[in-house]
């Protein structure tokens, strides 16, 4: 049965539409103007990640971060050198505690968690700190007011650090 003359107008419309919004464009298929290729952006790099061998090295624990089994060297920028003294003033903000990640004792770090002081209000809930994980080429993986960084700091018995380590000798 013929239906006649407007079905068929409305089945090739339908055709032509949907072969003009099907999927990506192919090398087969001329790209509009306005249409740029999409192309995967290349990891944030965290810039301090370069100059991590000149923050302080005062300790190292066996990690309780939920990563896996790994040990933490624990490392300080100059503003956080009181990391650590029982009898301290609050950090303050630019103050940087870094937990380096490694599956042996003095094994390469394959994980970095930091934790970066931001001026008050900041985010109260997690102490005003900036959360970050740094891969192990210096990628930030996530970075800011990461809730379940700040749920577990919370425990902490002062300004959302923990600074229970085994202190290391002076190199």
């Amino acid at each position: 049965m013929f239906l006649g003359r407007p079905f068929l107008v409305l089945s090739l419309t339908s055709l032509a539409w949907a072969g003009c919004h099907a999927g990506e464009p192919t090398r087969d298929r001329p790209r509009a103007p306005d249409q740029e290729e999409q192309v995967e952006a290349p990891p944030k790099r965290w810039l301090p990640f370069e100059r991590l061998g000149e923050l302080r090295l005062v300790g190292s624990v066996d990690s309780a971060h939920p990563a896996g089994d790994y040990f933490g060297a624990i490392r300080v920028n100059r503003e956080a050198e009181a990391y650590g003294n029982k009898r301290r003033d609050p950090l303050p903000p630019g103050a940087r505690v870094v937990e380096a990640l490694s599956a042996e004792v003095a094994g390469a770090a394959q994980l970095y968690y930091v934790m970066e002081k931001q001026p008050a209000g900041y985010f109260p809930e997690g102490g005003d700190w900036a959360y970050l994980v740094i891969g192990k080429e210096g990628e930030i993986q996530v970075e800011g007011k990461l809730t379940l960084c700040a749920r577990c700091h919370a425990e902490a018995p002062r300004e959302h650090l923990f600074e229970s380590f085994r202190s290391l000798p002076p190199p």
